[in-house]
């Protein structure tokens, strides 16, 4: 039985259907007194389902401004239209060349619900039952086996070009049945941001069992660049979810990379060595050794009885200087927000 909404996800999906439906126009400023007073909803409830729709790219907020619809020029739409139509185009043929039977069997299952739904309503908006059955034909479509040829052949053309590729983990982790702030950044956050992005979590579990497939795979593909000889190096890109915090965030990306199959060694090696690699900056940093600059981080505990005793640090030292780890954390304890 699928779990009832919540107001929140209620009032998100009725703008969202406004948004793209035309019922609101670009520029439009949304008030939050008349939104409160239509949904029978609190503000909070309010500004987050504007927050997330913001973060989708349909909303822009202004600070001490409030949210306006985003504005859309004639050009851009083009513009818009012609990048995707390129994308998917490429998408798709390579989904057609790799596709097994179970490829093909789930595109028909697609491809029957999606067809049998009426586009549009009653009033000629558009169904969200339709909307709902196109992307997930779409998403048949683009599925790719995690051992193709084809993508064998992509990796090793890659690595013969001497392309570098950013591992950046932490930004694609799925929610069911992880942090909902990965790296134990809990305590570093607002507590107002911190109610924000938890209850955006619970809206998010146990529904991303699409984003686990996918994240699975990138986990794979990753480490088969990596095994092929390709140049991986790790960021740590901060993210409108809220989950993404930097340093702690670090701690993830670590975390992740022997979740996906790296040894210990290889994954320090990565979010350290390979970037100065990338920099070409081998020479002055990304290892310890005699005449090379060095940040130094002691540990309290054994990575490999649990890569996350790497969290346990005790004092950095940085330009020769010791810091204590525990009061640079209590120094910043629920002062982080998000930018």
């Amino acid at each position: 039985m699928t779990a009832p909404a919540t107001r929140t996800e209620q009032v998100y999906e009725v703008i969202r259907s406004e948004l793209l439906n035309g019922g609101l126009r670009p520029g439009q400023k949304l008030k939050m007194v008349e939104l409160t007073e239509r949904f029978g909803v609190s503000q909070s409830v309010i500004r987050e389902a504007l927050t997330r729709l913001t973060e989708q790219g349909l909303l822009v907020a202004t600070p001490q401004r409030g949210f306006r619809v985003r504005d859309l020029s004639i050009e851009d739409i083009a513009q818009l239209t012609e990048t995707r139509i390129q994308i998917e185009a490429l998408a798709l043929r390579l989904a057609v060349e790799r596709g097994d039977l179970q490829w093909e069997t789930g595109i028909l299952a697609a491809h029957h619900r999606l067809e049998r739904t009426p586009v549009t309503r009653d009033d000629g908006t558009v169904s969200e039952d339709w909307s709902g059955h196109h992307r997930d034909f779409h998403q048949a479509l683009l599925a790719l086996d995690v051992n193709s040829p084809k993508m064998k052949s992509l990796i090793d053309l890659l690595v013969s070009k001497h392309v570098a590729l950013t591992s950046t983990l932490p930004v694609f982790e799925p929610v069911t049945g992880r942090e909902v702030i990965q790296g134990g950044g809990g305590n570093a956050i607002l507590p107002q941001v911190k109610e924000w992005v938890t209850r955006n979590w619970k809206l998010r579990e146990n529904k991303d069992s699409v984003a686990l497939g996918l994240f699975r795979r990138e986990l794979a593909w990753e480490k088969q660049f990596y095994d092929a000889g390709g140049l991986l190096v790790a960021g740590t890109d901060p993210t409108g979810s809220g989950r993404t915090i930097a340093g702690y965030a670090n701690y993830r990306e670590i975390e992740l990379l022997v979740e996906g199959g790296f040894t210990i060694a290889q994954a320090i090696k990565i979010c350290t060595l390979n970037g100065a690699l990338y920099l070409r900056r081998e020479k002055e940093i990304g290892t310890l050794a005699p005449g090379k600059h060095a940040d130094l981080v002691l540990i309290n505990g054994d990575l490999n009885q649990d890569i996350r005793n790497i969290r346990k640090t005790e004092i950095v030292f940085k330009n020769g200087i010791g810091f204590d780890s525990q009061k640079i954390f209590a120094s910043v304890k629920e002062r982080v927000g998000i930018n």
